[in-house]
């Protein structure tokens, strides 16, 4: 089977933060009272923080060759444990943080169990299973559908007087310490055994769940209350994130700069769809449709890898010597 591979990335990452730009400025334009885009960009990393951080945890898998859905789960879940107890001050919400990530681990176990020994056919359902399981335990535990939050903590990491909320900081160090970790995480992955699932469950799959719950712990922040549910629309926000960045769903080539400049893409995509107020629904709709149409982009940039040490033709047999010719010397008749 031909291998492919992606083509003109750098050219690609380029026109996307132009477009980007270029929506912040429409943004700006539209905006009653003339916003300034300075005065627009925390809402746009604001926008782009919670399907941002999602999307690098996809990004891990997704060079595994493929994506999980529950990790949308996991995170919902987190939500649910973390505002569960974010109530009551900050000695409580980091008893939620920690019940979230004891939580994402076990998940993150079936999910890679299923996914590395069963075949591709099943993956998508393992994953949504593990989605609708973790989904379901949400309600169980008690809380309700939007619940406000009021640890100090939560109100500190929203940081809503400052120019950049602290949830972006937190987030641009996730991206910085995923940048410098993921190549380490590969070498160790290419020198242990391939075919085992543990290996890659603990240097992969469980890193990208306990992004998921940080991806929970920030939504939470960002409007402060719990709203587990909201968690299921970030799905269409996290794969536009990827597919603007041009990471490729269908080779899994995808790094950390591809999934930044996806979300700040998000970012200013969807501040425009609140400046021309438009329904929720419809918002949803537009982000879906656009996810798609990277998707077809995302096929249609796709090459075939040049081989650079083609195999060399195997030399001719020599021909034997009934067919060598009449060259040689010939022998007296007798």
């Amino acid at each position: 089977m031909t291998q492919r591979t992606r083509r003109g990335q750098g050219l690609w990452l380029t026109l996307v933060g132009s477009a980007s730009v270029a929506l912040a400025l429409t943004s700006a334009a539209q905006s009653q009272g003339r916003i300034g885009v300075a005065e627009l960009l925390p809402g746009i990393v604001w926008i782009s923080t919670t399907p941002g951080v999602l999307a690098l945890a996809q990004s891990l898998l997704l060079r595994r060759g493929h994506l999980d859905p529950a990790m949308i789960g996991v995170a919902a879940l987190s939500v649910a444990l973390i505002g569960m107890n974010g109530d009551e001050g900050n000695g409580r919400l980091l008893l939620g943080v920690l019940l979230a990530l004891v939580v994402a681990v076990p998940f993150a176990l079936l999910s890679s169990y299923l996914t590395l020994t069963a075949g591709r056919g099943y993956t998508v359902v393992s994953a949504v299973a593990v989605l609708l399981g973790a989904d379901k335990l949400a309600p169980l535990i008690g809380v309700d559908e939007f619940t406000g939050v009021s640890a100090p903590l939560i109100r500190a990491m929203s940081g809503r007087e400052l120019w950049l909320p602290t949830t972006a900081w937190v987030a641009a160090a996730v991206f910085v310490l995923v940048g410098v970790v993921r190549p380490v995480q590969e070498v160790r992955l290419r020198e242990g055994n391939a075919s085992g699932w543990v290996r890659p469950a603990l240097l992969v799959f469980v890193p990208a769940f306990l992004l998921s719950v940080l991806a929970g712990l920030l939504d939470t922040a960002n409007i402060q209350a719990v709203d587990p549910g909201g968690m299921s629309a970030e799905m269409a926000a996290c794969l536009l994130v990827l597919t603007a960045g041009g990471c490729s769903l269908s080779t899994g080539e995808a790094n950390v700069i591809d999934v930044a400049v996806g979300a700040l893409f998000l970012g200013a995509f969807d501040t425009l769809l609140h400046v021309m107020m438009l329904p929720a629904r419809q918002d949803l709709l537009l982000i879906t449709a656009a996810a798609a149409l990277f998707a077809l982009i995302d096929l249609a940039r796709l090459r075939p890898v040049p081989d650079d040490d083609p195999t060399p033709d195997p030399p001719s047999d020599p021909a034997p010597p009934s067919q060598a010719g009449n060259n040689g010397p010939t022998l007296p008749a007798s």
